[in-house]
């Protein structure tokens, strides 16, 4: 009589077992499926031919202000850009973001979060083809830097909002800054 009883345990969590892992199973299959939905299937990205150009820079180690002009040399206007530093001279990945840094001041352009800098009006890519902007960076906080990478932002309308959208790896600008501090 306790052997059958036994038998009769045994299967029953067995099937609990199954049941559990058959369920797990299920609700990951649901929550992939609702979170992939939330993921962008295309990722926005500028036209191509969307380009600027440091057409001068300077350095001033006494007040540590760097001084840049750009130019926009594409075919597109520009809305603003993304700019980060390096701050020794073997540190490859510019990883140190200056667009807070930007004198208030001065120029057209104005901080935009999150970390960028947006040129003109926003909402706008009044950056057009063949202009410039001269912008000043107060560097007083992080001190001497070595190198500048600058990524162009542009408006756009995607699925009918206007986002601000960073270019991609082909219009990605590296500098040098050339500075002789002691």
């Amino acid at each position: 009589m306790l052997r059958g009883i036994r038998k009769k345990k045994g299967v029953s969590e067995i099937v609990g077992y199954v049941l559990l892992v058959s369920l797990a199973v299920v609700m990951g299959g649901v929550l992939y499926a609702w979170l992939s939905s939330w993921i962008p299937k295309d990722i926005p990205d500028c036209p191509e031919g969307t380009s600027l150009m440091v057409k001068e820079q300077s350095y001033d180690c006494q007040t540590q202000t760097l001084y840049l002009t750009l130019a926009n040399n594409g075919r597109f206007g520009i809305g603003g850009y993304f700019i980060k530093a390096t701050e020794s001279p073997s540190q490859k990945v510019a990883t140190t973001d200056i667009s807070q840094l930007l004198n208030d001041s001065f120029g057209d352009a104005f901080k935009f979060p999150p970390s960028s800098i947006v040129m003109g009006d926003a909402n706008n890519n009044t950056f057009v083809p063949n202009s410039e902007v001269q912008n000043i960076f107060n560097l007083e906080t992080i001190g001497q830097i070595y190198s500048i990478e600058i990524i162009p932002a542009r408006w756009q309308t995607e699925d009918n909002r206007l986002r601000f959208v960073a270019c991609g790896e082909d219009s990605i600008l590296k500098q040098e800054v050339n500075a002789s501090c002691t």
